[in-house]
């Protein structure tokens, strides 16, 4: 086993190993930093010696370059210079050829403008009194033009050309008798103009107003025809009063021959006083406005239709029903019943508030609506007939007949539906006599029976009518 001395010997052995080789790694490392300074070194002189001769030979081919340019522009430059004095040597050639040309022409216009001068002197002493005839013509075709209706068609053209007209005066006592020729000439074209555009507007306007007079005289011939017709229905022959064709058309009768009435008046106006006095005094009127009534004529015309058509089926069918329950009645008494209910069925209120309505004592009952023929059979069974107006479009078309039984005594089916037929063959008897389109057997109780009728049955509508006839002719 080595001695502690020995050991301390190893030991100091190994540091001073250890101390030599810190050494030589601190030289080799001194030794690395000096190699790479100089490597640097060296490449950045041999860097700046090549960066100075590229630069050298940049510098020397930019020169070249720049030579190279500036002999072609010059180049250049000269082969321009000399094809444009070439050229300017061709145009000056035009141009003293040019300048003799006008020089000739020049002589020639002032020997023209001394032969027109001397023609205009010549002239000038024509010119008034040309200028005052124009004139004079020019007032003339003033005064045709203001005697047709100019305003109502072409409101403030006139004033606008008889503006221009006052200043041919002022131009011919200032002896500027070309300018007033001239100016009296366009004025009284514009004026002959003016005229002409109200003389189509007016032959147009006159077109349309005995269009319209036709169709109005039309309808106050079919309305008298209306009001003075005596109508036939199952009730008699009768003539209505005016009351009496406002409550069958429901109330639309009047206002339409109130609006009609008011046309008339208009046309009458009109014709009173000629066209084109009416229509030289209008200020609110609007051009068109009489193509607008035209159309609105021609809509009357259906509507007249309408109501006419209203009128004459709803008094025709309410008629029809009040003698169908008369005849029926007395055929039901004759044979034994007796005949418990017989009338039109009451109105209802809202119907009864119309101003149409008629507050007399003849309407208590709404002949617009269904009748009602109620008998008893031995006492206790009731026999329901209801004559119906079936309407279509707004008009009654036909009516038909129900015919119910509320039975108490009786429980056969088969005896029920015996008496309910026996009934219907009563009523078709009756109706051989009035054309009774058609007759709906309906047994059951009353609630069943006016189910059943109001299936059937449309309140009157003559704007109803009036939009289908619009819709069926045009």
């Amino acid at each position: 086993m080595a001695t502690e001395a020995q050991l301390r010997r190893r030991m100091n052995e190994l540091q001073a190993e250890v101390q030599s080789l810190r050494g030589q790694s601190e030289r080799l490392r001194r030794d690395m930093v000096r190699q790479m300074n100089e490597s640097m070194e060296r490449m950045r002189a041999a860097y700046q010696k090549e960066l100075v001769r590229q630069q050298r030979e940049t510098e020397e081919a930019y020169s070249r370059r720049i030579r190279a340019f500036q002999e072609e522009m010059v180049r250049t430059t000269k082969q321009q210079y000399e094809q444009l004095e070439r050229e300017t040597g061709k145009i000056a050639a035009r141009q003293n050829q040019k300048i003799a040309e006008l020089s000739a022409c020049n002589e020639e216009l002032r020997e023209l403008l001394q032969r027109v001068k001397g023609h205009a002197e010549t002239v000038e002493k024509n010119h008034r009194t040309y200028a005052v005839q124009l004139l004079q013509q020019m007032q003339q075709h003033r005064q045709e033009t203001e005697e047709t209706p100019h305003e109502f068609f072409y409101r403030g053209e006139f004033a606008i050309i008889d503006s221009h007209a006052a200043q041919i005066e002022d131009e011919i006592l200032q002896e500027m008798f070309q300018a007033a020729a001239a100016d009296a000439s366009s004025v009284a074209m514009e004026f002959d103009l003016l005229r002409t555009k109200v003389q189509q507007a007016l032959d147009e306007w006159i077109a349309a107003f005995q269009d319209y007079a036709r169709i109005v005289r039309g309808l106050v011939s079919r309305m008298q025809l209306l009001e003075g017709h005596p109508l036939q229905t199952a009730a008699g022959t009768f003539t209505m009063a005016l009351r009496e064709l406002d409550f069958w058309s429901c109330g639309t009768y009047l206002p339409y021959r109130e609006k009609v009435m008011q046309a008339v008046s208009f046309v009458e106006e009109v014709d009173g006083i000629g066209v084109r006095e009416y229509l030289r005094r209008q200020t609110g009127m609007q051009r068109k406005e009489i193509f607008s009534r035209v159309t609105q004529a021609q809509q009357w015309e259906d509507e007249l239709a309408g109501i006419t058509n209203c009128v004459w089926s709803e008094r025709m069918l309410s008629d029809e029903r009040w003698w169908l329950a008369g005849m029926v009645a007395k055929n039901l008494r004759d044979t034994g019943y007796q005949v418990m209910k017989r009338q039109f069925r009451a109105p209802a209120q809202e119907t009864t508030e119309k101003v149409w309505y008629p507050k007399s004592g003849k309407f208590r009952q709404n002949p617009l609506d269904s009748y009602e023929l109620v008998a008893s059979v031995q006492g206790m069974d009731l026999v329901n007939i209801t004559f119906v107006p079936v309407r279509l479009n707004g008009v009654a078309v036909r009516n038909e007949c129900i015919v119910s039984l509320t039975a108490v005594s009786l429980a056969n089916p088969e005896l029920i539906a015996q008496v309910v037929q026996t009934n219907v063959n009563r009523v078709r008897q009756c109706t051989d006599r009035v054309a009774v389109s058609g007759i709906t057997e309906s047994t059951g109780q009353n609630r069943g029976a006016a189910w059943e009728e109001t299936r059937r049955k449309k309140q009157p509508d003559p704007h109803l009518q009036i939009r289908y006839i619009e819709r069926k002719y045009h």
